[in-house]
C-alpha cells in the first residue's frame, strides 16, 4: 500500500510541476487542466489516507486554480476557492503551526485581500491584509531574512493603501511610515551602489 501510495503523491506533484510550466509560458488552459488532475490525485490521497501533508498538496493545488481562475478573470470562482483554502491552512496551523503552513496562509490572505479589494469591500480587504501582516511579523521573529521583511513592506504598502482608499489618511501613513522604514531597512542590507 506504501508504494501506491507514493506513487499517486509523485504523481500529484509532477502534475503540478508541468501546470507551473504551462503557467510560466502563459498557457493558462493547460495549466488548469494538469492543476485539476493534480488536485484529483492530491483528494485521492486525501480521502484514503488523511494526513497533513495530503492535506497541504491538496490544499497547495488548490490554490494553483485558484490564480488561473483570478487570470480568467472568473474572480468569484478564484475568491471562493481562496477562502477554501484559508480555512484548510486555519486547519492546519491548527494542529501544527508550522512556519510553511502560516506562510502559506499569508499568501492566501494576500491574495484574497485583492480579490476583496475588487469586489468593493475594503474593510475586509483591510482586515485580511492586517492578519497576512501579522503572521508575516510573527514568522519574521522566528526566521529573520530579507525577504520576510521585503513582504512586509509589500503588505504595509497594502494596508496604507486600504487605509487611503477607506478615507482614513492618517492611518494610512502609518502603513506607509511601516513599509519605508522596512525599505531603508532592507537597503542598508545591501548598501552596493546601483
Amino acid at each position: 500500500e506504501l508504494p501506491a501510495i507514493e506513487s499517486r503523491k509523485d504523481l500529484s506533484a509532477a502534475l503540478v510541476k508541468v501546470g507551473d510550466i504551462y503557467q510560466a509560458l502563459d498557457q493558462h488552459d493547460e495549466a488548469l487542466d494538469y492543476f485539476q488532475q493534480a488536485l484529483e490525485a492530491s483528494r485521492t490521497l486525501m480521502e484514503n489516507h488523511p494526513s497533513m501533508a495530503h492535506r497541504r498538496n491538496w490544499v497547495f493545488t488548490l490554490c494553483r486554480i485558484a490564480e488561473v481562475y483570478r487570470l480568467f478573470g472568473q474572480l468569484t470562482d478564484a475568491r471562493h476557492l481562496l477562502e477554501r483554502a484559508q480555512k484548510t491552512y486555519e486547519n492546519l496551523i491548527a494542529e501544527s503551526p508550522s512556519i510553511l503552513h502560516r506562510k502559506e496562509l499569508s499568501l492566501t490572505l494576500t491574495q484574497l485581500g485583492e480579490l476583496y479589494r475588487h469586489f468593493e469591500e475594503p474593510e475586509r480587504s483591510l482586515k485580511t491584509y492586517q492578519e497576512a501582516l501579522r503572521l508575516n511579523e510573527e514568522i519574521r521573529e522566528e526566521e529573520p531574512c530579507r525577504d520576510r521583511q521585503r513582504d512586509l513592506s509589500v503588505l504595509a504598502v497594502k494596508v496604507g493603501d486600504t487605509l487611503q482608499h477607506l478615507g482614513r489618511p492618517r492611518q494610512a501613513i502609518e502603513g506607509y511610515q511601516q513599509a519605508l522604514e522596512l525599505r531603508r531597512g532592507l537597503v542598508e542590507l545591501d548598501p552596493c551602489p546601483l
